[in-house]
């Protein structure tokens, strides 16, 4: 496949699971605000948002960095300063957002130095515990840095050993696997290690896949629309999974990749101007969702305003977080140039 600079349909997803992951963290903030028609994204949503953020950042840094990686054209700093330099402003940010929510909402609360300290350091999660650093989704980061790292790892040893690169990956995916049903008390093997090796790798997999000139686009698009057949067929027969809905999901998630990469129906239709808008600062999006809604019910609590439709509040709530997350994107995030739009790894 011929390589560029911008996957307008992976864009698209990000913006319409971020969504999704929005709804399923604020469902109890909002008291399951419009449960009957999202009933399935306040089931699903954190999983799905999870999965394929990980997935989409393990198939755009394998589908950029290969190479450099292998070839040791860029070094660890460099590679590792351009996945930190994005989202550090907004991470630090957001933490002491919902830190200062915390003091205020319980003012006997005792300052936590561990918690200060392991979350400043973005060592709150799967590093040697498997503690949230304040603002709580943001544990996703801890584990996508160490990621990062393993897949740095893999490049260098590939660079001397060529042979191993495909199968550590494999073995990752594997080994994540494992770990989502062990739920180990180990540093680095805790579950929510298992569920971030076991998608990220697969998306350096689906990468590696669709990198390969050998394989068509049409064997691929086939593939993925058949494995969605069948498993709608046996969702349909069954009532029910007959196996772990994890692992569903994250097929689910994989052939969704490989569709907005390839069917060029479903491309255009993610390339909506508003999709990806959203897309576009979904990152922005995630990382404020939580302190905001926590903070917007504060306000309305302490102003007397809860006679308000939970609906209502939603609806506001969702149109501020946007405007926020525009904001955000414009003057925090580190927005790549023009000659690399959409790369972006998060």
């Amino acid at each position: 496949m011929e390589i560029q600079n911008r996957f307008i349909g992976i864009d698209g997803l990000r913006a319409l699971f971020c969504t999704g992951l929005v709804f399923y963290h604020i469902n109890e903030v909002f008291h399951s605000a419009f449960y009957a028609l999202l009933w399935p994204v306040y089931q699903y949503g954190g999983y799905f948002g999870n999965y394929i953020f990980f997935m989409v950042s393990g198939f755009l840094v394998a589908f950029f960095y290969k190479e450099r990686v292998i070839d040791q054209t860029i070094t660890f700093s460099q590679y590792i300063s351009k996945r930190i330099c994005k989202w550090l402003p907004m991470y630090l940010l957001t933490n002491v957002m919902m830190m200062l929510y915390l003091c205020f909402k319980d003012r006997a609360q005792l300052f936590d130095i561990k918690k200060f300290l392991t979350t400043a350091l973005i060592l709150p999660s799967g590093w040697f515990s498997q503690d949230t650093p304040y603002n709580q989704p943001l544990w996703f980061v801890s584990v996508l840095m160490i990621c990062y790292i393993l897949y740095y790892v893999i490049g260098k040893l590939s660079h001397r050993f060529s042979a191993v690169y495909m199968p550590l990956c494999i073995f990752l995916v594997f080994w994540g696997m494992i770990l989502e049903v062990k739920a180990w008390n180990i540093p680095f093997h805790y579950r929510i290690c298992g569920e971030g090796y076991m998608n990220f790798f697969l998306g350096v997999i689906l990468a590696e896949i669709i990198r390969n000139p050998k394989v068509t686009r049409k064997y691929v698009l086939t593939f993925h629309i058949v494995s969605l057949g069948l498993i709608a067929a046996v969702v349909f027969v069954f009532k029910m999974l007959p196996v772990d809905m994890r692992w569903i999901i994250t097929l689910i998630c994989s052939n969704l990749i490989g569709i907005a990469v390839y069917e060029k129906h479903i491309v255009k239709l993610l390339s909506l101007r508003i999709i990806q808008r959203i897309g576009q600062c979904g990152l922005s999006v995630y990382m404020w969702h939580v302190p905001l809604a926590r903070w917007f019910r504060y306000i309305e609590s302490s102003f007397n305003l809860s006679f308000i439709d939970d609906r209502i509040n939603m609806i506001i709530y969702l149109v501020l977080l946007f405007g926020v997350a525009q904001v955000s994107y414009r003057w925090l995030e580190s927005v790549p140039g023009k000659g690399s739009a959409g790369i972006r790894d998060i």
